[in-house]
């Protein structure tokens, strides 16, 4: 069975042609083009990986990223940047997330995302634990109650924990 894709770009041109690379390799594709529309989708359907641009207006790719391990915490991520960012690198990797520069070469794009696919799961970087249905990647578990609370999901700061409920119980 084919691998389901999820692609999240606010870039048009860019996730179309993304989109049209990982289908004609034989993934089963779909794309959002905002944070919204992303958390509507992730929130009813599954995606065995996602694509995420770093840049979605007030969010960031790991936002997504974070909020669809909520619900599905075995999907696998990539989190895109036009050029190396050394801190988002950081961060990425603190969420056992692939930082990929982005590259107009749709051969190294198959690669990437063959080689996120085919890694073990999702959580061999940083430990998880789950208490109470909450996620732990090794620092202060937050809540959804917290997030919303505290403003962070109108926010962009960085990515910790995150309740295991269903998006539409976060604001």
């Amino acid at each position: 069975m084919a691998a389901r894709i999820f692609v999240v770009s606010g870039d048009d041109s860019h996730r179309s042609r993304l989109i049209d690379v990982l289908s004609g390799a034989g993934y089963r594709t779909s794309g959002a083009a905002t944070f919204a529309e992303a958390k509507q989708v992730l929130g009813s359907s599954s995606a065995d990986l996602v694509i995420a641009e770093e840049r979605l207006g007030a969010f960031n790719g790991l936002h997504v990223i974070v909020l669809g391990r909520a619900v599905h915490p075995d999907m696998k991520a990539i989190v895109m940047t036009a050029q190396r960012d050394p801190a988002l690198e950081t961060d990425a990797r603190r969420l056992n997330v692939d930082c990929v520069v982005e590259s107009a070469d749709p051969e190294e794009w198959l690669e990437s995302v063959s080689r996120t696919l085919d890694a073990a799961t999702p959580c061999a970087g940083p430990t998880i634990h789950r208490r109470a249905a909450q996620l732990r990647v090794g620092y202060p578990v937050i809540t959804c109650d917290h997030l919303v609370t505290t403003g962070w999901l109108e926010s962009n700061h960085l990515l910790c924990g995150v309740s295991q409920r269903r998006f539409a119980d976060v604001r």
